[in-house]
């Protein structure tokens, strides 16, 4: 069963209120002033201007300044309006990874008026029939409801059963992929590789990849090693792939941590991997960044608590959730032409890039 995140709020039910009124008949061509609405509604300004923004958004309403709220056609959408509170489904790969930004989604779906039910992916990880035979049954179940799917972080593979089932969907995740769905992407190619040029420029070498890999990864990476061997700055990338079911996240540390010799810096994929390797080296005696350098991929929300400052990547949270919310938009009003918007994230330095024991012996001498 999904998580109903929203009840219906005041300003929905005043909009739903204000619907039928106007489906109804009750005003010809304007409705009255907000005061008298407010009054008549029982409700605050601020809740009857949210209200109305709904209705405003169904092309039901529009406004005139000075004027007030002139009816449109008897209350009915134009061509290409929203002509109901939608609902949008979301489904998602890991809650507790996603906690914030899902946060921010469904505050910003919850101010248009609209409904979400959240689906965990964990529920998916069993088998691939089981795994298809559950989006068909959750399809099917609320095929008459969810306007929209939103698909946050979940794998090509569920994407491309989901566009089978013609569902409406929207993808965010970290890079696009050969499903061409429409949504919000990170570069996280163009990312790794300006970690390793930080890393590089650092006079490291050794680097390890603890990260999900593909072939566009290795792509990445081979195309790199090829161009620091050209300018004869030869780096040497051990890559653990953590989407491989074999590997964990202690089994990739345990790996880092017996190389012979050792990597100088590591590019691991998020804040809270960070966490556990931070603490499975210091439990070795190793130090970061005197011994080894570390730079995240993916910011966590509390990484700023931390009294060592990681080097990291963070996403403008606010500005993707607008641009997921702009294609929410346009798939509810119709528009199926695959929309793909890129947003990078931003390098912030902090205290755990050194330049390597070595490169710093060799520049003393």
């Amino acid at each position: 069963m999904p998580l109903q995140i929203t009840s219906k709020r005041l300003h929905v039910v005043a909009a739903e209120k204000l619907r039928q009124e106007i489906e109804a008949g009750r005003w010809e061509e304007w409705l009255p002033d907000e005061r008298a609405l407010s009054a008549s509604l029982n409700i605050s300004r601020p809740t009857l201007s949210r209200a109305l923004g709904i209705l405003e958004n169904e092309r039901r309403l529009t406004r005139f300044p000075r004027r007030g709220w002139q009816i449109k056609q008897n209350g009915t959408p134009d061509q290409g309006g929203i002509a109901t509170t939608p609902t949008i489904g979301i489904l998602l790969n890991s809650a507790a990874q996603l906690t914030f930004m899902l946060f921010e989604i469904v505050k910003e779906l919850q101010k248009l008026g609209m409904l979400v039910l959240v689906f965990n992916q964990d529920t998916l990880t069993h088998t691939n029939k089981g795994t298809r035979n559950y989006l068909e049954t959750l399809i099917k179940k609320y095929d008459n409801e969810i306007n929209c799917w939103l698909l946050l972080h979940v794998n090509s593979q569920v994407k491309k059963w989901m566009k089978e089932l013609r569902a409406n969907c929207l993808s965010y995740d970290k890079n696009r992929d050969d499903c061409q769905m429409p949504g919000v992407y990170e570069n996280q190619l163009l990312v790794t590789t300006h970690a390793l040029n930080l890393l590089a420029n650092r006079g490291h070498r050794n680097v390890m990849i603890i990260n999900s890999v593909n072939d566009d990864d290795r792509t990445v990476i081979e195309n790199f090693q090829a161009q620091k061997t050209a300018e004869r700055r030869k780096t040497t990338i051990h890559l653990y792939d953590l989407a491989l079911e074999q590997n964990s996240l202690d089994k990739g540390v345990d790996r880092l941590i017996r190389l012979n010799p050792r990597p100088t810096g590591v590019i691991i994929n998020n804040f809270w991997s960070y966490l556990t390797l931070s603490g499975n080296l210091n439990r070795h005696g190793i130090r970061i960044p005197e011994d080894v350098s570390v730079v995240c991929l993916a910011s966590g929300v509390y990484s700023k608590f931390l009294y060592q400052k990681v080097t990291e990547y963070r996403i403008d949270i606010k500005r993707c959730v607008s641009k997921i919310k702009d294609q929410i938009m346009l798939i509810l009003k119709g528009d199926r032409t695959p929309n793909v918007v890129e947003i990078l994230p931003e390098l912030h330095p902090g205290e755990t890039v050194a330049s390597p024991p070595e490169f710093d012996t060799v520049n003393s001498t």
